[in-house]
């Protein structure tokens, strides 16, 4: 729903990465590969019917990202 923003929210992340790598108490998790599919566009299957936000499905997939990083794993 937003994607004619994603430059923009791109380049956020970019900087947000770059600045994690000046504190080492800081990791910057790429969910872009999870976001995206081979298309480089958002994974539909991963979002309500909204367009924007994730569903069950998509949540789970950030989960199976995140949660060895939270649990220190």
């Amino acid at each position: 729903a937003r994607w004619d923003k994603w430059p923009v929210m791109d380049r956020a992340n970019k900087l947000i990465e770059e600045f994690t790598r000046t504190d080492s108490r800081l990791e910057f998790v790429d969910m872009t590969g999870t976001s995206l599919g081979p298309d480089g566009k958002p994974r539909p299957e991963f979002l309500q019917k909204d367009g924007l936000h994730l569903n069950e499905k998509g949540y789970e997939a950030w989960t199976a990202v995140l949660s060895p990083r939270l649990s220190g794993h």
